[in-house]
């Protein structure tokens, strides 16, 4: 079987690293970043790589080369808390790039925080604008639905460098203690994006977040300790605070099997 081509639209810390995997793979691997820099990163890990900008258009000198693709994987980070504005622009213009092409699928990277706080369990199906950033979020999701689309929501990403005890560290007063943990570990991500990537009829949409759901309090507290460094203060007032559990069952009903199971013990094996 012919090797699937497939192009990654911002090659970032997730993307980087699920291009290099890909490759691996044998698979055709292209990959975009912002800068010259950027690019020759890529290139010397055996991408190819490709400077591309995108505003109320797309800037990229090998544009044709990039969507000459079997898949199309959307990582473009959002930045909405950073205030910026233009991602729905972003999106259109790049939509707008591959009106007339055909692709075997189209992967879009997309974020559990469209589930409102008030769920006691998210789903897939449960998706609201409840926030400006939510409302632009699902925009840009059904923005893909002309093509064959699976649409991949991440919890909060770790992994690697990104270690989950530097995320409240020493922060005090924090509300929640009781909440559940919603997260997902890097090798999940590359190995379901895989997953779906060769899926033969896979579901529109899923979520991507670890099965286990400790609480803030305890598993904060936790991972501060296997830094060494001083651990979050939560307030005790706040402790009947529950907020939602994202449910990441559904990939695995359709065959996926998550990597780390616990998020306990991911800690205690971190390396």
């Amino acid at each position: 079987m012919t090797a699937k081509r497939v192009s990654i639209i911002s090659c970032g810390w997730y993307g980087k690293a699920l291009a290099s995997h890909l490759l691996s793979k044998g698979y055709h691997v292209q990959g975009t970043r912002t800068t010259a820099a950027g690019v020759e990163e890529l290139n010397d890990l055996g991408i190819t790589g490709h400077e591309l900008t995108l505003g109320a258009q797309v800037h990229c000198h090998h544009l044709d080369a990039l969507l000459d693709c079997d898949v199309l994987i959307i990582n473009v980070p959002p930045r909405l808390r950073a205030g910026q504005n233009d991602y729905l622009q972003k999106m259109n213009a790049l939509l707008d790039a591959c009106k007339h092409r055909v692709f075997e699928r189209v992967i879009f990277i997309s974020s559990t925080g469209v589930y409102p706080d008030t769920l006691d369990t998210a789903t897939e199906n449960e998706a609201s604008a409840h926030s400006k950033s939510s409302e632009v979020m699902l925009a840009a999701e059904s923005l893909w639905k002309a093509f064959p689309s699976v649409v991949l929501r991440f919890s909060g990403l770790i992994g690697n460098s990104r270690h989950p005890g530097r995320f409240l560290a020493g922060r005090t007063q924090l509300t929640g203690a009781n909440s559940p943990v919603n997260l997902v570990h890097i090798d999940d991500c590359i190995n379901a994006t895989e997953f779906v990537l060769n899926h033969a009829s896979p579901a529109p949409c899923y979520n991507l977040s670890t099965p286990h759901h400790p609480t803030k309090q305890v598993f904060y507290s936790e991972a501060a300790k296997q830094l060494n460094i001083e651990p979050p203060q939560f307030d005790e007032q706040s402790a009947q605070h529950r907020g939602k559990r994202v449910s990441g069952a559904q990939i695995t009903k359709d065959g996926y099997q998550y990597i780390h199971n616990d998020l306990l013990q991911l800690l205690a094996s971190w390396r």
